[in-house]
């Protein structure tokens, strides 16, 4: 994160949701982000499973904040 536009604590988790309980099922996981200024930010998500050391995938998003 670039302090300028956007810091950790302007990042809302807003839940994980699933149909099945059962781990590794499929679920979508929300997040809210919030700017303080204009600019370019990159975001990157790490994939990894609780039972796997490793991360799996890892995502990079670059936002542009206007």
């Amino acid at each position: 994160w670039s302090s300028d536009v956007c810091s950790s604590d302007l990042i809302h988790d807003l839940g994980f949701l699933r149909k099945d309980i059962l781990p590794g099922s499929p679920g979508l996981h929300k997040w809210r982000l919030i700017a303080r200024n204009s600019g370019r930010v990159i975001l990157k998500l790490f994939y990894k499973r609780s039972w796997e050391a490793e991360v799996v995938k890892m995502i990079r998003i670059n936002i542009l904040v206007k």
